[in-house]
């Protein structure tokens, strides 16, 4: 068996939400349709459809009644629910690729599950989830043998505060490139492949040379979707150009230009209301705010709601006190097309002069990034 590493602890660079479903040609995968199918076990092990998964298992601690929660990796939505019962749980259906799954078992901390159709068990205790156990699929198995490979190297740097120590940084990016470059056929390495456009992004010549290495079948993945989207928007918005200039009203409806930031430096937080990973992130910048504000730095935040009061509830929620716009057309955000931006949460750090210094600086990132320019 393979101990489960979890999300928070050693994968923080993965979530994002999408514009579309993305799809292999040939295919038909229709948006919103559940994938699975859930059950109630009884004592004994549930059958695993012929073409299909199972995911079942033993887990202590919880209540009758529990709730077992599967939530898309990508999109932050939940995708299907069952309950604990007498220890037991289960779910099966069929997933047309692997997909990287989130599974809360109720208010505990997300466990990564690497789902295929495969049949797989799940040994948890509540008392120490750390020690979860996942069996049973060979593509969760390569998950955990990449977990392994970068965990202690995510770790040092998560635990360095405000400076990145440069040679583990520099062992990060091998690790994940090697790991790319030796399994160009398998679907984790565009979720490697992620990580490094996260944690390295100025390596934007070594992304895109990854990117070409993976199989073609799985370019249409939505995490090398999501990097294909990047390398693009790379080529739009270069590192050290001068970001062009936008005009949309805040929540007043009062005109807010980006020129009007000028000799600050600024963070431009593409986000929504509806969009749970940055939602999630919004807690780090609000984090970099409070500590830089006084610093000759600030945000301005774009919306891609289309409900107002939503947007509003979410800034208050969120204690998001700083500059707000949106034309609250969803994905149509006129800023959004202009800059290309297709996933989301995204950011770009400008300096006083307007010119682009940092992209999608998420977590820790974007405060020690400011820290070398500000303190």
């Amino acid at each position: 068996m393979k101990r489960l590493f979890f999300l928070i602890v050693f994968l923080p660079f993965a979530a994002f939400a999408q514009r579309t479903v993305v799809k292999k040609p040939g295919t038909n995968i229709k948006p919103g349709i559940p994938k699975t199918q859930v059950k109630v076990v009884k004592e004994s092990i549930p059958v695993k459809p012929v073409d299909g998964y199972l995911v079942y298992g033993t887990v202590t601690g919880f209540a009758d009644g529990t709730e077992v929660s599967f939530y898309n990796e990508q999109t932050g939505s939940l995708d299907e629910q069952a309950k604990i019962i007498k220890n037991k749980f289960s779910f099966s259906g069929k997933v047309q690729q692997p997909e990287l799954k989130q599974l809360y078992f109720g208010q505990t901390q997300p466990i990564q599950l690497f789902l295929d159709n495969s049949a797989i068990e799940i040994t948890m205790d509540a008392s120490m989830p750390a020690k979860t156990t996942i069996s049973g699929s060979p593509t969760h198995k390569l998950f955990g043998d990449l977990q392994n490979q970068i965990g202690p190297l995510q770790q040092a740097l998560t635990n360095e505060g405000d400076v990145y120590d440069v040679a583990t940084r520099n062992n990060l990016t091998t690790s994940l490139t090697n790991f790319i470059q030796q399994h160009p056929s398998s679907y984790v390495s565009p979720v490697a492949l992620v990580i490094l456009n996260n944690t390295a992004p100025e390596k934007e010549a070594l992304i895109a040379q990854l990117y070409n290495s993976l199989d073609q079948n799985i370019r249409f993945t939505p995490y090398a979707n999501y990097v294909a989207q990047q390398i693009q928007a790379a080529k739009r918005i270069p590192i050290g150009v001068e970001l062009p200039n936008f005009t949309q009203t805040d929540s007043t409806g009062n005109p807010v230009a980006l020129t009007s930031f000028r000799g600050k430096y600024l963070l431009v937080d593409f986000w929504a209301s509806w969009c749970r990973p940055c939602r999630q992130e919004n807690p780090n910048v609000v984090a970099a705010f409070n500590q830089y504000n006084s610093k000759n730095f600030t945000v301005l935040g774009v919306s891609f709601d289309q409900a107002k009061p939503a947007w509003i509830n979410a800034i208050a929620q969120d204690g998001l006190n700083w500059n707000h716009v949106s034309d609250l057309k969803g994905w149509g955000n006129a800023v959004g097309a202009q800059f290309g931006i297709q996933s989301i949460p995204q950011n770009l750090l400008l300096d006083p002069q307007g010119k682009v210094i940092g992209k999608n600086l998420r977590g820790k990132d974007l405060l020690r990034k400011l820290n070398s320019l500000l303190n």
